[in-house]
């Protein structure tokens, strides 16, 4: 035995789902709406330090420490731009030092220790950055800081779940 539908009964039907997808949408938008805030917030151009956008790392820490992080980080700005800047000439100099023939291993050596001092002098004053940063966190937001710091840098691996580097060169987890 067929349903008869009538007018009144579609109506109704139609009514009836207009309604749940109405209800569904305010419940997901509820639930959405926090996690949309902190998506589409703009990031302050501050967040971008010496060309590197920083909007994930200073996203990681709590909403207090992000104007006191992205200050630090201005600070630091002129002075990681000029020693990146200062560290193209001398990755210029190895390739043209390797490049060279007939090949010298003495000026090779010596383009691969200026390369090496100007990269420790930038590693340096990034990591005064990262322990001024982490300076008045607490542990946990010390560690949510950390995994973001490391996040890019081990191919979006958790650096809690690192075990030791494998064959390749790459990170092995515990579980695989």
């Amino acid at each position: 035995m067929a349903i008869r539908h009538t007018r009144r009964l579609d109506a109704l039907l139609i009514a009836s789902l207009a309604l749940n997808l109405f209800a569904g949408g305010l419940y997901a938008g509820g639930w959405l709406r926090p996690k949309l805030a902190d998506w589409l917030a703009p990031r302050p151009a501050a967040w971008a330090v010496a060309g590197f956008d920083t909007s994930e790392i200073i996203a990681a820490l709590p909403v207090q420490a992000r104007a006191r992080a992205a200050a630090i980080m201005a600070d630091f700005a002129e002075t990681l731009r000029l020693e990146l800047a200062e560290l193209g000439p001398a990755r210029a100099d190895v390739i043209a030092a390797l490049a060279q023939e007939p090949f010298q291993p003495a000026e090779a050596a010596a383009a691969l220790a200026r390369l090496r001092e100007k990269s420790l002098i930038l590693q340096g004053t990034a990591h005064q950055l990262v322990a001024e940063i982490a300076r008045d966190l607490d542990p946990a937001e010390r560690e949510r800081f950390a995994q973001a710091l490391f996040q890019r840098a081990l191919d979006g691996v958790p650096l809690a779940g690192l075990a030791a580097p494998d064959a390749r060169g790459g990170w092995a987890t515990p579980a695989g």
